[in-house]
């Protein structure tokens, strides 16, 4: 399977991804498969950075922020958005990481033979039609990096102003709890 990010007229690109915008990932069969085979199902997508992971879509169930199109075609769409956990860093971090990892994996089945066996109507060839879709079908794989922007290089960040308010937050709680101690 190949896989990129890319834009809505399907061009890829390695524009940087900002907090909580849209990714765009287009998903290909490659063509020395002579556009037999089509994607059958998203089965996982996730996006992960070190130990924050974003199941975008898990156990073939998708999340409310992300959308699939081009099921049974050999060119599908996944959209989600990039959430604003995967721009935060540990407070001691001198570098921010702006490498994404993106990955998961699609179920892809034979779209000749499936509508030639399609046509029977009998019991028996209907088993048939089963075991033969079974052998048809296959699983696929894809993994790419996508590039994030810097959130304290964006003017107005939604993660930068966590960090400062999550801070600010912390001290007024520890102030609280003093003022209640005494």
């Amino acid at each position: 399977v190949l896989a990129c990010q890319c834009d809505n007229s399907r061009t890829c690109t390695d524009e940087p991804r900002s907090p909580n915008s849209m990714l765009s990932v287009c998903l290909d069969i490659p063509p020395h498969y002579g556009g037999d085979i089509v994607f059958e199902e998203v089965v996982e997508f996730k996006l992960n950075k070190h130990d924050v992971s974003v199941e975008a879509v898990h156990l073939a169930k998708s999340n409310p922020l992300t959308s699939i199109s081009g099921m049974n075609t050999s060119e599908a769409l996944l959209r989600t958005r990039v959430s604003g956990a995967l721009f935060l860093t540990a407070e001691d971090a001198v570098i921010f990481d702006s490498v994404l990892k993106v990955t998961g994996t699609v179920l892809v089945n034979s779209a000749g033979k499936r509508r030639e066996l399609m046509f029977s109507t009998d019991d028996k060839s209907l088993l048939s039609h089963d075991r033969a879709r079974k052998l048809m079908s296959g699983q696929g794989s894809f993994m790419m990096d996508v590039s994030l922007a810097d959130p304290n290089e964006i003017e107005d960040s939604p993660a930068s102003e966590r960090r400062v308010g999550s801070r600010s937050a912390i001290f007024i709680g520890f102030l609280v709890g003093v003022f209640c101690l005494m």
